[in-house]
């Protein structure tokens, strides 16, 4: 420390204010360091040196995290500041002179993130030939766990998510972790059931039933919760599914970890949407963003909210709040990846522009058919009451072409035109009838 502050002094190295302070050096004398670092043949050694340097520093707060010792909060607060760190150690570990295994963990640790998750994902779809040739049998866990983790949602599809947490589990069971095994069939049992496979959901929630403990955090038995009240939901049991989302929500408040609360609010919503009326659903989600601004969480999650605010602003009849949602909810969607595509037909089908719905309708009947999963229920309802009113409207032959190009568009075009209808609406323009 006495050499750091030593540069300090000289104005080589700049620290910042932050409650752990970091220390950065100048552009100027790095370039001239990395110069030395050369000239002395010690690059790749301080850059393996580094690499190494970060994993373990991802190592200490993802398995922290993944024991609910550590909240995601705090996580988010530890790792954040390091993403440029992640970035160089990634690149050298990934580069021919590097190491596989080590950018495979770098990727896998970092990639649950969900911060990070959509920079990450190409990482560890780029990785998966160095995990199937044959890495330590943790790595390839964790690797797994990673592609097969809520991070990943739409970012990888529903049926390689499916097959990720059933390679995790199995690889957990060998290396004797079962805290793991519960996390891994936890995600079996939520793919499955989005993608209607709800034997397969019970099979996998029933598995991760019989091995928790009573000494195991409060956030682990949430989630189990979680999964029950998923299975009553599909069961068409709304009163044990809403009864469930209470005390999971209540679960999740006890643990003092808001993102974990902030998921757990947000699916006592999406219940409370679907058992009607829509209004306290409209209320409790108008709450829950308005505390979001106070305390925020990650994009995706954020873009997940609000998605879901245009849709059940949208299904009450609120249309100009919804479209002054969805304005703010576009860039955090194009930021994520994690696109409402359902929410946004509706709205584009309720303020009179049908072309604009029906391409964003094609869009997500094209994702839902490449993850081959199907829609919440919510959006089933939003989408049975657009889809035949598209058709009449445009016609039939009209409606199908404009869906297929939809199909075919990629995530920036399509954003673009939602953008700048959005940007066009204005609130009169709004047909404010309730549905």
């Amino acid at each position: 420390m006495d050499g750091v502050c030593a540069l300090a002094d000289k104005s080589l190295v700049t620290v910042d204010g932050a409650r752990q302070p970091r220390y950065t050096l100048l552009e100027s004398a790095r370039a001239f360091a990395v110069e030395r670092l050369a000239a002395a043949e010690e690059s790749a050694l301080m850059a393996k040196r580094h690499a190494r340097a970060v994993a373990e520093c991802l190592a200490q707060a993802d398995e922290a995290y993944l024991d609910s010792t550590l909240r995601s909060d705090e996580r988010a607060e530890l790792l954040m500041p390091e993403l440029d760190n992640v970035r160089a150690a990634h690149a050298w570990a990934s580069s021919p002179g590097g190491d596989g295994e080590l950018a495979v963990l770098i990727a896998a640790r970092a990639g649950s993130l969900e911060e990070f998750a959509t920079e990450a994902a190409p990482w560890l779809q780029r990785h998966r030939p160095v995990v199937e040739g044959g890495v330590a049998a943790a790595v390839a866990a964790r690797y797994w766990f990673t592609l097969a983790s809520v991070a990943m949602f739409d970012l990888i599809p529903r049926w390689q998510q499916i097959e990720a947490a059933r390679l995790a589990e199995g690889l957990y069971r060998t290396l004797g972790v079962p805290k793991r095994v519960f996390a891994c069939l936890l995600e079996q049992a939520r793919h499955e059931r989005l993608a209607g496979h709800l034997a397969g959901s019970r099979l996998a929630a029933d598995l991760a039933r019989k091995l928790i403990e009573p000494s195991w955090p409060a956030l682990m038995r949430s989630s189990l919760l979680h999964m029950d009240s998923g299975t009553a939901r599909a069961d068409g049991d709304m009163d044990l599914a809403l009864r469930l989302a209470r005390e999971r929500a209540e679960a999740a408040a006890s643990s003092a970890d808001w993102g974990a609360e902030v998921n757990a609010r947000m699916w006592l919503i999406d219940i409370l949407w679907e058992v009607g009326p829509i209004e306290p659903a409209a209320a409790e989600i108008a709450r829950l963003a308005a505390q979001l601004e106070q305390r925020p969480v990650n994009a995706a999650l954020t873009a997940f909210i609000l998605g879901n605010m245009v849709g059940i602003l949208g299904e009450c009849g609120r249309l100009n709040e919804a479209v002054e949602t969805a304005r703010a909810a576009l860039p955090l969607m194009k930021r994520s990846l994690a696109y409402s595509l359902d929410a946004l037909a509706f709205l584009f089908w309720r303020c009179d522009r049908p072309a604009v719905a029906s391409l964003v309708l094609g869009a997500s009947d094209a994702k839902l058919a490449n993850d081959r999963s199907g829609r919440e229920q919510n959006e089933v309802r939003l989408i049975e009451q657009a889809r035949p009113a598209l058709e009449a409207a445009m016609g039939a032959e009209v409606y199908l072409e404009t869906t297929v190009k939809g199909g075919a568009m990629d995530a920036l075009q399509l954003h673009s035109i939602m953008d700048r209808t959005l940007s066009e609406l204005v609130y009169a323009d709004c047909r404010t009838t309730s549905v």
